[in-house]
């Protein structure tokens, strides 16, 4: 079970939709643990979001011990695209008692890097993948997508238990070959 509360509200909403600040994941996860000791006959797995690219990563290891101790057993990922991504999880690989999930989700163009660069909180891309998606088209794009994908799992492969994989735009092509190199590595 993934156990996570969400984003802050946006300015624009907080007329409308209140916070709920008093439950957060930490505490999700002890209840959740509480049932899986005293209710649920087969007991729930329990994960929590590990956000590697968070701006204050010191903070965001110290919430996810206070998870461990919540009962949150794994962890998975914000997808890596940057440098700083890939040194926070070598960190949280040594820091925390908890199987660690590394994300992977491709970039198909240069207005999905910049998109996911600007609009998408959590995932960081650094800019020297942002400039090799520049004038590529469709095709060159998908190969440079597994290319990066590839070189980056190979990166994350000793600081992670496993991965997941984010599907981008229905681009199973894509995935086929990615799901390929990792069973290479298991060979």
């Amino acid at each position: 079970m993934l156990v996570v509360t969400g984003d802050p509200i946006p300015a624009a909403d907080r007329q409308e939709v209140k916070g709920v600040f008093s439950f957060n994941s930490q505490l999700l996860a002890g209840y959740i643990r509480d049932l899986n000791e005293t209710t649920f006959p087969h007991p729930f797995l329990i994960f929590g979001a590990l956000n590697v690219n968070a701006a204050n990563f010191k903070q965001e290891l110290l919430k996810a011990k206070q998870k461990i101790q919540q009962g949150v057993q794994a962890f998975l990922t914000q997808p890596i695209h940057s440098a700083k991504g890939l040194q926070n999880l070598q960190q949280a690989h040594r820091e925390l008692d908890a199987w660690i999930l590394g994300g992977v989700m491709p970039i198909v163009s240069y207005r999905n890097a910049l998109y996911m660069k600007n609009e998408i909180a959590g995932i960081e891309v650094d800019d020297a993948i942002l400039s090799r998606y520049e004038h590529k088209n469709r095709e060159e794009a998908a190969v440079l997508a597994v290319t990066i994908a590839k070189a980056t799992i190979d990166e994350m492969v000793s600081f992670v238990d496993g991965f997941y994989l984010i599907t981008p735009f229905h681009r199973v092509e894509i995935m086929q070959q990615i799901i390929a190199h990792i069973q290479q590595m298991d060979d």
